[in-house]
C-alpha cells in the first residue's frame, strides 16, 4: 500500500513538474 500512494505521489509531482515548465 505504501508503495502504491509513493507511486501515485510521484504521478502527481512529475504532472506538477511539467506544468511549471510550461511557464
Amino acid at each position: 500500500m505504501s508503495l502504491w500512494l509513493e507511486a501515485r505521489g510521484d504521478v502527481k509531482a512529475n504532472k506538477t513538474k511539467t506544468k511549471l515548465n510550461r511557464f
